[in-house]
């Protein structure tokens, strides 16, 4: 999906970039729901 997407926006670099954008934006939403579950447990 985010091939795809890089293509559309980025052109040909948009292979590499829109993988890129796509596994730091999966990493980032990852941590902080990781942070959000540590902060309710310790409740």
């Amino acid at each position: 999906m985010g091939i795809f997407g890089g293509i559309v926006l980025f052109g040909a670099v948009g292979l590499f970039v829109g993988s890129v954008i796509l596994g730091g934006s999966k990493v980032v939403l990852d941590l902080f729901a990781q942070e959000r579950v540590d902060s309710t447990v310790g409740q």
